[in-house]
C-alpha cells in the first residue's frame, strides 16, 4: 500500500503542541478501530518515531 507521508498528510491541520516530558492521550471514536497504530513526532521537517503504551 502506497500512502502519503505524514508531512503531506497533515499540512491542512493544525499541529498540537505538547511539552516536552508532557503525556498524552489520544481516544479514537470509530467502531472499526485500527490495526495498526503509529506516531511521528515531526519537528524542523524531521520525523521521529515515538513509542506509544496501550492502556485499555
Amino acid at each position: 500500500m502506497d500512502t502519503a507521508g505524514p508531512s503531506e498528510l497533515l499540512k491542512t491541520e493544525k499541529p498540537i503542541e505538547v511539552k516536552a516530558n508532557e503525556s498524552l492521550s489520544l481516544v479514537i471514536k470509530h467502531e472499526r478501530q485500527p490495526n495498526e497504530r503509529h506516531m511521528v513526532q515531526i519537528q524542523n521537517k524531521n520525523e521521529v518515531d515515538v513509542s506509544l503504551k496501550k492502556i485499555r
